[in-house]
């Protein structure tokens, strides 16, 4: 919501954050959500979707590097990479910085606002949609693997959070997890951003955690503080296979970065920012431990919006 100048962002029924707004540039809608691209005060180029804000120029490679390279480095060779969601290329544009990468598969649903940041996020893609190891699929994440039997080395589900009312809300349960699992290789890594990495809108973090831990040998919570989401963002690692460890790579990180990258020119991910992201304070250790709630289709989980 604007007023005066100011977007409003509801957190919970009791709380909100307010962003000073130098410029609006773009307000339109889509066939799925309203879209809007700002100029803020603070953040400058601003992505808003339903009043979310998404990515902003200031800060958006804290959220991309985090949701990208722990996944990449865990996988010893990652050669086919798929990306659900994902509208403005950035998550795009840090996987096409392995060398042993050979496709990824980005599936969106909102073919109108992948155009839009096509257009005008330039700063975030970087032209990540032309590089020739780069498919663009307009579709729903589900029908796209019911009609595919590809398997991939990472799947990253880089999708809008689980707000009720929204087909995203069933991108979260166990019965769509097992539906990824089959999508990938023995050694594969999934990633989910799994939402607020912090109370008090920690129970959609903890739910998609214990719910992940149904279908998978090993989950590994972990997050990043964005300064423009307010809060620490949450994300959790599940594999196949219970050796795999991305906490044993903590001394190891930018020997990792300098073979597997094409140019290591990473801003914020390294071992002292690995260290911090896989340190949970013991508070939400406790929850995460003591966490019953499983998402289905029939019990989703919402964010509060």
């Amino acid at each position: 919501m604007i007023k005066n100048n100011w977007l409003e962002e509801m957190f919970t029924s009791e709380e909100k954050h307010s962003y000073k707004i130098k410029d609006i540039l773009i307000n339109t809608k889509t066939a799925f959500q309203k879209v809007m691209l700002l100029e803020m005060e603070t953040y400058k180029k601003t992505l808003v979707l339903d009043g979310e804000v998404q990515s902003t120029e200031l800060d958006e490679y804290i959220y991309h590097e985090s949701i990208v390279h722990p996944a990449m480095l865990l996988h010893p060779n990652p050669k086919r990479v798929l990306i659900l969601g994902g509208g403005e290329g950035a998550t795009l544009r840090e996987v096409l910085k392995y060398k042993s990468l050979e496709e990824v598969v980005m599936v969106d649903i909102d073919g109108e606002v992948v155009d839009f940041c096509r257009k005008y996020l330039q700063i975030f893609h970087q032209g990540s949609f032309d590089d020739p190891r780069a498919t663009l699929v307009i579709n729903d994440a589900k029908d796209y693997l019911a009609n595919h039997d590809a398997k991939f080395d990472v799947i990253i589900s880089d999708l809008c959070c689980p707000i009720e009312g929204s087909p995203s809300c069933f991108l979260y349960t166990i019965e769509f997890y097992q539906i990824l699992k089959k999508h990938l290789t023995e050694k594969g890594v999934l990633l989910v951003q799994s939402g607020p990495g912090d109370i008090p809108g920690f129970k959609v973090f903890s739910s998609i955690n214990a719910t992940l831990k149904e279908v998978f040998a090993k989950v590994i919570p972990f997050s990043s503080y964005v300064p423009s989401f307010i809060i620490p963002w949450g994300f959790n690692i599940a594999v196949n296979d219970a050796s795999q460890d991305i906490l044993a790579f903590s001394d190891n990180i930018e020997v990792f970065l300098g073979e597997k990258l094409i140019v290591d020119n990473l801003k914020y991910y390294d071992s002292g920012a690995h260290l911090r992201m896989f340190s949970m304070p013991k508070h939400l250790r406790n929850i995460l431990a003591n966490e019953v709630n499983i998402i289905t289709d029939k019990n989703p989980c919402f964010l509060f919006k």
